[in-house]
């Protein structure tokens, strides 16, 4: 069955898989694989199908309960067999669509004088899906789509990969703000001031070490109409309390260095390996990223800093949810 034109295959996976976890998780009686899938809050429908039935919301491991109770699926003598059919797609907004698949059950009940009861039921199901609530391994797929929307992105990550840089990430605001784009159907580099390109090499901390990458990566990206700033995260705490004013601690890895930035959001690296592959580092997970949630992160930064970033995000991308700088901490933001 064809897709939609705005239907990416990613979420027709993710759809299909999820859809197949669900069966599984009755069929094979398994209540922990129903509760792993599920969203945070359920809304349960039965009126089409339970007479006088009324709407329902619950949590993933309500539901769960509910399911696989004593009386219900909970019963060793009742089994099920999902067969699912066609299904239909449709788009809600950029980062939520349904799929209504054809569905029918055949239900046994093992009775006390070895006879049985079967009976099936008919119907349709409606799943509605948000990349947040995906497992990981299914959100990594929808990042890589996101991603290669915008193509000087996509353009910087691969000329990155030719210089050789050591452990090298292109993370922060470009990846996160392509993720925005993309659920604010604005244009994938709009707001996006810079790509920043970090890497660690403590074998020579000396800014001429440093800016050999420095002025390499400038002929390499001089045509791009975008800025792609080369960062050596073992050097940062040279220079960083002369320009901010704050100390910054010397990072022992290239990681580090993004887990000491002043927002979640730029907590993100994506690298592009030598057999095409990428490495994805998400130390918070992907799901604040597709909710647009920002928060703060008090490892390194003032409120002011992180105030003044967020209030230019929130003008460009109004959708962001942005939690508040907690009132008792202070320091210097690492930009």
């Amino acid at each position: 069955m064809a897709l939609p034109l705005d239907f990416t295959y990613s979420e027709e996976r993710a759809f299909r898989e999820i859809t197949f976890q669900w069966a599984i998780a009755w069929d094979k009686k398994e209540p922990a694989v129903l509760e792993s899938i599920a969203a945070p809050e359920i809304i349960v429908d039965l009126r089409a199908l339970v007479p006088g039935a009324t709407v329902e919301t619950m949590t993933g491991k309500a539901l769960a309960e509910r399911t696989f109770a004593a009386y219900h699926l909970g019963d060793p003598q009742l089994k099920t067999q999902h067969m699912l059919g066609m299904v239909a797609f449709k788009r809600i907004t950029e980062f939520e669509a349904t799929g209504d698949w054809q569905c029918r059950t055949l239900h046994t009940r093992n009775l006390d004088d070895g006879t049985a009861n079967e009976w099936d039921s008919c119907g349709y199901m409606e799943f509605r899906m948000n990349p947040a609530q995906l497992p990981l391994h299914l959100q990594l797929t929808h990042l890589r789509d996101v991603l290669g929307t915008n193509k000087t992105l996509l353009e910087v990550l691969n000329r990155a990969a030719t210089l050789n840089l050591p452990n090298w990430y292109l993370a922060a605001g470009a990846l996160s703000q392509t993720i925005w784009n993309k659920a604010s159907s604005l244009p994938a580099d709009t707001g996006i001031n810079d790509y920043d390109l970090v890497y660690f090499d403590d074998s020579d901390l000396s800014y001429e070490a440093e800016d050999v990458h420095i002025q390499a990566g400038k002929k390499l990206f001089g045509d791009l109409s975008a800025d792609v700033e080369i960062r050596n995260q073992a050097r940062v705490h040279l220079w960083y309390e002369k320009k901010h004013g704050v100390p910054c601690p010397a990072h022992e890895s290239v990681e580090a260095g993004i887990d000491s930035w002043i927002s979640t959001s730029a907590i993100l690296g994506v690298r592009l390996e030598e057999d095409g592959s990428w490495s994805v580092y998400a130390p918070r997970g992907l799901s604040d990223f597709f909710n647009m949630v920002v928060k703060p992160n008090v490892a390194v930064g003032t409120r002011e800093v992180y105030e003044k970033k967020t209030r230019r995000w929130k003008a460009i991308w109004p959708q962001l949810k942005i939690e508040t700088w907690p009132v008792t901490l202070s320091g210097e933001a690492f930009e």
